[in-house]
Formats: C-alpha cells, sequence, structure tokens
C-alpha cells in the first residue's frame, strides 16, 4: 500500500491512500464546515499574519491535524514512524501552500486577532 500527497490549483491537498477509497481534502476541511470535517476545528488560521507563522506553528498544526484524523494523541511505537511520516509530509505541503498563495489584504496582527476570538469566546460562553 502507497500513500501520497497531490497539490491542485485553488489550493486543494488530497491525501490519498492506494487501493483504497480513504482520500482527504484538507481544503474542505480547513475551509468548508461540515459534520463529516468538523475535528478540524481547532487548527488555526496561519495565513496573512505579521509576523507570519513560524515553522514550530506549521508543525503544531500539522501535528494535530495528524492527531484528530488517526485518532492517536500518540501513537504506538508500530504506527510512529507512519506518523511522524504524515507530519512532516502535512508540514512540507502547508509551507508550499503558504509561499504559493497570493492576497491583497494586508496582514492581519496576531495581537488584534487574539482580541477579537477573547471577546467572540466571552459573547459565546460568558464571561
Amino acid at each position: 500500500m502507497t500513500a501520497g500527497w497531490r497539490m491542485k490549483r485553488n489550493p486543494v491537498v488530497v491525501f490519498w491512500i492506494q487501493n483504497t477509497s480513504y482520500y482527504i481534502h484538507l481544503n474542505d476541511c480547513l475551509r468548508i464546515p461540515s459534520e463529516e470535517f468538523r475535528v478540524c476545528k481547532n487548527i488555526r488560521t496561519l495565513y496573512n499574519f505579521e509576523p507570519p507563522a513560524t515553522p514550530e506553528e506549521i508543525r503544531a498544526a500539522a501535528t494535530q491535524f495528524i492527531r484528530k484524523i488517526t485518532g492517536f494523541h500518540k501513537p504506538s511505537t508500530a504506527n510512529q514512524e507512519a506518523f511522524d511520516y504524515a507530519v512532516g509530509e502535512i508540514t512540507r505541503v502547508v509551507f508550499a501552500l503558504l509561499d504559493s498563495l497570493v492576497t491583497s489584504a494586508p496582514p492581519r496582527n496576531r495581537e488584534i486577532e487574539a482580541a477579537k476570538a477573547r471577546a467572540r469566546a466571552v459573547r459565546r460562553f460568558g464571561g
């Protein structure tokens, strides 16, 4: 069984496993709210911030994504290599994706966006 990544325009990233029907559209997971992809709700936006996302933030998001789709917080020794490979590949693809995106919008300020998120949480959950 082989697995791999394919990147298409607009940007769609697909993870596929050969000889199976398993595939994941990261675009759907990260941008389209649906029951099928609800597990990704804690992955934060990394694009168009000043200062830009750090490699550690990108790797943390990739790790969170792989944890969610595998159901492993910490994989067994037998699965560690596949888990690490998947995290590395997601990280690599996200770097490529963030480098290829173009926008005319000014970069968002992390502190201002964090304050907005806190205000939304207060409205949602009380304070």
